[in-house]
């Protein structure tokens, strides 16, 4: 089913950025045990990034790229199809009926 209401949707949603990942090629990793140290800089300047470096950048990419999603995420309500925004609002309804505690809930809800 959700494959089916949701393809297009998930087309629209999430395509400019995983297209925007693909097409900037940039080097993303968090692990340290596998972090490849390279030369950063220019025009005679190069200098051998340290892991920190690239952990903190590829942080900064990553924080980028799902800052862009959420943002996607919360505009697409408007073209988001009935059925699937349906099925998440009976599914929302249930959540709550079996876990009505406070400490589940969204907060300001």
């Amino acid at each position: 089913f959700l494959k089916v209401a949701g393809m297009q949707y998930l087309h629209r949603l999430l395509g400019p950025t995983v297209n925007r990942v693909f097409e900037e090629k940039k080097y993303v990793e968090l692990d340290p045990n596998k972090v490849e140290l390279r030369e950063a800089g220019c025009a005679g300047l190069h200098r051998v990034q340290t892991e920190a470096d690239v952990i903190q950048q590829s942080t900064h990419h990553l924080q980028s790229y799902l800052t862009e999603l959420l943002h996607a995420i919360v505009l697409s309500a408007s073209y988001c199809p009935a059925a699937l925004r349906h099925t998440f609002h009976q599914l929302y309804l249930r959540v709550q009926e079996r876990f009505p505690e406070k400490e589940y809930r969204v907060s300001g809800k």
